[in-house]
């Protein structure tokens, strides 16, 4: 995906603008490679579709608003847990396949989120806001309708 990610951009004419980089931000000790001035002081950080992955996600935060200016953005795009959103419940792992094993949370409701926001240290002007339509994702010719949240809080 980075590579992809890195091809897109090129393309796009935002080579010298924008780059993804591979760096385990919850080993230890910083990577190296993530390490230096530039990799500090965002004004935005975006995680989209893949809070649901981390074993820690409030490591992650906190991660990210380390990194993060102050007065900066973190947006993050993900499932609201099938059970808070008109009334159905269904299990996550469907319509995953083969990344069902990777997947380590149901979703996030905006209780949720806005803990992970504020113990980061961006809960400024929290917002959460669930889509009006469902996502379909496509795996083995199945379709499977999720619902997506967008939230965003700001670094005080």
């Amino acid at each position: 995906m980075i590579s992809e990610y890195n091809k897109n951009a090129q393309e796009a004419g935002y080579g010298d603008k924008m780059v993804a980089l591979k760096g385990d931000l919850l080993a230890e000790s910083a990577p190296a490679e993530l390490s230096g001035p530039e990799y500090f002081d965002f004004d935005l950080v975006v995680v989209s579709m893949a809070l649901h992955h981390f074993e820690r996600p409030e490591l992650a935060m906190a991660r990210f608003g380390e990194r993060l200016k102050k007065g900066g953005v973190c947006v993050t795009v993900d499932i609201v847990p099938d059970d808070h959103h008109h009334g159905h419940c269904h299990n996550v792992e469907h319509g995953f396949g083969d990344a069902a094993h990777t997947v380590k949370s149901h979703g996030f409701t905006m209780d949720q989120m806005k803990q992970l926001y504020e113990e980061a240290g961006f809960g400024t002007g929290f917002k959460y806001d669930i889509s009006k339509e469902q996502v379909v994702f496509r795996k083995d010719g199945k379709e499977h309708l999720k619902t997506i949240f967008i939230a965003r809080g700001q670094r005080g």
